[in-house]
């Protein structure tokens, strides 16, 4: 008996970005950007499957910043040729969190995403906290602001460190 055995090659001369968005609507265009020296280039576009499923496949020699865009949401990640990445995202989560896997450094990236969102989130609550302060005391604004501003300051310092000590 002879058996034969199908593997399936990676191409390593290019890097693969595919994924779903939830809540999307089906046929919407999503691009996708290089990012070099904070000047975004679109370099291709598809559109989304009746599933909101997309996939590019391009190249970049070397570890590189791309940026995903579909309506108004934007997703920032890493990618270098012989990646094969997955991403997933709802459209519908105002935070813009999303998911990746499928390169290292795409989950230093993730990991970067979900902690910037966990201070973005104390961020918002301080902010809503903020404004019911001032409902509750309108002719007391500047006490309010004299009594929040240092955790707004520590909070922001903290997102500022993470940042910092992460790259």
């Amino acid at each position: 008996a002879v058996s034969i055995a199908f593997v399936a090659c990676t191409d390593k001369s290019k890097f693969e970005i595919g994924g779903k968005f939830e809540n999307a609507t089906p046929k919407t265009k999503v691009y996708l950007y290089s990012i070099e020296r904070n000047v975004e280039k679109a370099i291709d576009s598809t559109v989304l499957s009746d599933k909101g499923e997309f996939k590019f496949v391009h190249d970049a020699p070397d570890v590189d910043f791309f940026k995903i865009r579909i309506d108004n949401s934007e997703y920032i990640m890493i990618a270098k040729n012989g990646d094969n990445i997955k991403m997933e995202a709802d459209l519908a989560d105002l935070s813009g969190s999303y998911k990746l896997s499928g390169a290292e450094e795409a989950d230093k990236l993730e990991e970067l995403n979900i902690n910037k969102n966990k201070y973005l989130a104390k961020l918002a609550t301080l902010e809503t906290q903020f404004q019911e302060n001032l409902i509750r005391n309108p002719e007391s604004r500047q006490d309010v602001i004299n009594q929040m501003n240092p955790e707004l300051i520590r909070v922001k310092q903290e997102l500022v460190n993470y940042i910092l000590n992460f790259a």
